[in-house]
């Protein structure tokens, strides 16, 4: 759980990350069927492969060391819970094939670089990024086009 206040410093880039799947989304279903449905679009987004792990490195290693003790992080929701197991296999596989690296700080600095499964936000979250992402954009294409 967060704590109040605080402010996740890479959340222009995962959101940007988040607009390119959605549009990868709609360009798919626009091959597909010709036409684009809302219906599910966002959950097939949400689930769709990411750049990269949008987590801080300090909040993985938090999890890891959890998940390390075998405490239980069971009481996240289904796509964060799924977002964090995939970043712990992926741990576990990138210690197993480099032994040499024993700082569990520098492997998931490493780790969280590597291209993840999901996005670890819900879609009603995603959602709302969205529909502010394209507002910012269509406001900043108005600017160009005024000359602002």
């Amino acid at each position: 759980m967060r704590k109040k206040g605080s402010v996740f410093i890479l959340s222009d880039s995962r959101n940007r990350d988040l607009l390119r799947a959605y549009n990868e989304q709609v360009k798919k279903q626009l091959r597909l069927y010709g036409r684009v449905t809302k219906t599910g679009l966002i959950e097939r987004t949400v689930s769709s492969p990411a750049s990269r792990f949008w987590v801080s490195s300090e909040r993985a290693c938090v999890i890891i060391y959890r998940l390390e003790k075998g405490e239980s992080i069971g009481y996240m929701k289904r796509n964060k819970l799924r977002f964090y197991m995939e970043l712990y296999k992926a741990f576990c596989l990138y210690r197993e094939q480099h032994p040499e690296i024993t700082c569990v700080k520098h492997l998931v600095e490493i780790v969280v670089m590597q291209p993840a499964p999901c996005f670890p936000i819900t879609p009603r979250v995603a959602r709302n990024i969205i529909e502010k992402m394209r507002r910012k954009c269509q406001q900043e294409k108005i600017n160009r086009l005024n000359g602002k």
